[in-house]
């Protein structure tokens, strides 16, 4: 519960932080109302001088921040859980590295602001709860230290006083629909006020698009920020902003496959676990909600049931159809809320997520079943009817879905060859692909390839998809040596110290061959990985119906 400012009716400030409380008019229930419009309950002054709590301002997860505080006041250890309130959080590596960042700022005016960035739904909210308890027990040691020091006349007057200033010590404000709250976050509670003062030591924004009207050019310990479409011109303030005060960018990236068993493992099987992560990817909150009704929308529905079909093998006549009705939950749902301003879709939250490629944060398809999909889409619609269609094909929207045409395209090619540029050779080659079309056949992870080559109906005319499509290194494969990659960029910096399990899971053939399918006006200048395995036979191709003749005059 929050607190609201104590002592008999009078003048002063209330407990929204207006400067000028004046009374004005009281209710028979002994609420009154000041000048400023804002109002609260007549209470008297207790005995500690402690605010009395006022259930109508309370936050629960807050509220649980201030009980644990209460029972341990200790910080919790990496993959354990922490509860405030009835909120689960597992505290995972990346937020005890972001913590220390916070906390290793000085919290004065030469503190520099820390921009928290991420796609939706991948913890930057949990994770702000867990920084104000870190922060807070930070607080209390402080205080407990400083009151062993003092003398004990002046620890007497020292108390008083920051009973009666509160010791802000965190100012929070995040969005409730297009309205902003903000919470004081103290030594001895937490209330809401109307503005945060500029005496606070930690001040956190969670802000949520661009209706924030919080002013960005003061001073900050941390602005939490998503990356959904639609909101380019927000991201550029926030940009301005940290540069203007010295700041610097984090992202928040997904949990790990094994932290999302861990979140979900009290609720959802390890089969379910794994299907939904095949759908909508490392997002806590997509995956953790039943979707058990939709807003019809004849427009797309027609096109996830089949992506259903073709990609994760499900319908709605399926015995069991509980799959089939998750997946139409979840993406009808989304589609609903991205489509209600004239069709436009914005929709990257559920079809992109950031991840970390060596040092560079790429976007990629949380899925290939969003890959599938997002192509139907692109194929059904033009541009003018979708508006922000690029967007859902990642932020640059450079390639309108490259890997789903390029999947397309080597599934239904028929001939037994391709021309490819063979990096050691240096010269366009036919490259061996067996006959076409293909099936496809999708695999979780590198260690069930070979199990996906073995339960396959068909022993040739076979083409592998990992379900999630930010697997390393490989986008698909040709059986038995062959492993494609597509990519927009002119070099690929692949994990390939994963190759060598690759190779074991393909039967170890004595060469594997590499194949990067790039866009026409990439091929002549992409750069081959220079840390590849020397079993590895290296090619660039595009993915289009042409001959050799045709090749060489691409040129390389």
């Amino acid at each position: 519960m929050s607190l609201a400012c104590h002592g008999a009716l009078n003048a002063g400030s209330c407990e929204h932080g207006c400067l000028d409380f004046t009374p004005i008019s009281t209710s028979e229930d002994g609420r009154h109302t000041c000048i400023c419009g804002h109002s609260r309950i007549r209470h008297a002054a207790t005995a500690t001088g402690q605010a009395v709590p006022v259930e109508k301002e309370g936050d629960p997860i807050i509220e649980g921040i201030y009980e644990r505080l209460s029972e341990n006041r200790s910080e919790p250890e990496v993959n354990t859980f922490v509860m405030f309130g009835d909120l689960k959080l597992l505290v995972r590596q990346e937020w005890i590295d972001l913590k220390n960042d916070v906390l290793a700022e000085r919290p004065d005016k030469h503190h520099k602001t820390i921009f928290l960035r991420g796609t939706s739904g991948r913890g930057k909210s949990s994770f702000v709860y867990y920084l104000m308890y870190c922060i807070m027990i930070g607080a209390r040691k402080a205080e407990q230290e400083s009151e062993q020091e003092s003398e004990p006349a002046n620890r007497s007057k020292k108390r008083k006083a920051e009973q009666e200033s509160g010791h802000v010590v965190v100012g929070y404000v995040r969005n409730e629909g297009s309205a902003e709250v903000k919470f004081l976050l103290t030594l001895s509670g937490v209330k809401r006020v109307a503005s945060i003062p500029s005496s606070v030591h930690y001040y956190i924004a969670d802000i949520k698009g661009d209706q924030n009207r919080t002013n960005l050019a003061q001073r900050f310990t941390m602005v939490v920020a998503s990356d959904d479409a639609g909101k380019a011109e927000f991201r550029k303030r926030v940009e301005e902003a940290g540069r203007t005060r010295s700041g610097y960018t984090k992202y928040m990236p997904s949990p790990t496959t094994e932290e999302m068993h861990s979140i979900f493992k009290d609720t959802l099987s390890t089969e379910e676990i794994n299907f939904r992560l095949g759908v909508v990817g490392r997002n806590p909150r997509k995956l953790g909600t039943e979707w058990d009704t939709y807003k019809p929308n004849p427009d797309f529905e027609g096109l996830v049931k089949e992506t259903c079909a073709e990609i994760l093998g499900c319908a709605e006549t399926d015995k069991d159809p509980a799959h089939f009705n998750w997946v139409m939950g979840v993406v009808m749902q989304s589609i609903d809320t991205a489509t209600v301003l004239e069709n436009k879709i914005t929709m990257t939250s559920l079809f992109r997520e950031d991840i970390l490629m060596d040092i560079t944060w790429i976007s990629v398809f949380t899925s290939t079943f969003m890959c599938f999909l997002a192509g139907r889409i692109r194929d059904k619609f033009t541009y003018d009817t979708l508006g922000y269609l690029t967007l859902l094909f990642g932020r640059s929207g450079v390639g309108n879905c490259h890997e789903y045409d390029s999947h397309n395209f080597f599934c239904a090619l028929i001939s037994t060859t391709h021309p490819c540029w063979c990096s050691t050779t240096k010269q366009w080659v036919n490259v061996q692909l067996g006959a076409g079309p293909r099936q496809k056949v999708i695999f979780r992870n590198i260690n069930s390839i070979a199990d996906a080559l073995q339960n396959s109906e068909s022993v040739a005319r076979r083409y592998l998809l990992p379900s999630i499509t930010n697997l390393a290194l490989i986008d698909s494969i040709i059986p038995n040596d062959i492993v494609l990659q597509m990519t927009v960029s002119d070099k690929h910096r692949g994990a390939t110290k994963r190759m060598a399990e690759i190779r074991e899971e393909l039967g170890k053939p004595n060469t594997v061959r590499m194949i990067f399918v790039v866009p026409e006006d990439v091929v002549t200048k992409f750069t081959f990985p220079a840390d590849m395995p020397l079993y590895v036979k290296m090619y660039v191709t595009v993915a289009k119906n042409m001959d050799l003749a045709d090749a060489m005059k691409l040129k390389r």
